[in-house]
């Protein structure tokens, strides 16, 4: 088996629509143009391909504090996001990251669910860490919880969750504290999942030989 973390393509994204769909629904993803700019946004839409077989993925946007808030509060959604509403990623700036449309594909069988969404938990961390030692500031990452699954990955990852903001629709609102202790628990969790034989976030690739393990604490 080969996994490849990789920048989500236009191919990727019109191949994966159903995978996300599933789960967010086609509206809950929003505009396919609105979807396409975003691809250009860097080191924000990341595809987890298995021998070239898409497997799932997961998007990174740094946002302003009000939309972000909006977000979290369910007074505005993922699917409004557009390129003209992330933030560029600056050297020494503080960035607060969204974690959105996290997945894997609902056809696998379950066991296999559980070992890619592991292995999709530990490219996460690997494109943070990266971020992180090329000189990045981020000072948090949040997210929302709005299927059993997503909330699952989320908890296992070490994200916490942000019981003084009420949902809207009741999802539930997380975040991750890039702590000392919190930057320590995503390299820990970025040996145990990925291998990463890349040096830059814009070409991670994951090998690995035969059926491997789940992680016990993934």
């Amino acid at each position: 088996m080969t996994l490849t973390l990789a920048p989500t393509s236009l191919t990727d994204l019109e191949a994966s629509w159903e995978i996300y769909a599933h789960y967010f629904g086609d509206e809950g993803l929003g505009k396919r143009e609105d979807c396409y700019s975003l691809l250009k946004c860097p080191y924000s839409c990341w595809t987890l391909k298995d021998d070239g077989q898409i497997i799932g993925g997961f998007s990174l946007f740094s946002l302003s504090s009000a939309f972000l808030s909006a977000i979290l509060a369910g007074q505005r959604f993922d699917s409004e996001i557009t390129f003209e509403d992330v933030l560029p990623f600056k050297q020494g700036e503080p960035a607060h990251l969204y974690l959105a449309a996290g997945a894997v594909d609902a056809s696998l069988p379950a066991h296999a669910r559980k070992f890619y969404a592991g292995r999709l938990a530990g490219s996460f961390a690997s494109v943070i860490c990266l971020l992180y030692e090329q000189g990045y500031t981020i000072e948090a990452i949040y997210g929302l919880a709005v299927t059993a699954e997503g909330e699952q990955i989320i908890s296992r990852i070490g994200f916490t969750p942000l019981g003084e903001i009420v949902n809207t629709y009741h999802y539930k609102p997380y975040s991750y504290a890039m702590t000392e202790q919190g930057l320590k628990r995503l390299r820990s969790l970025r040996r145990l999942a990925p291998a990463l034989l890349a040096d830059s976030p814009d070409a991670i690739k994951i090998s690995s030989e035969g059926a491997l393990p789940v992680p016990s604490s993934l």
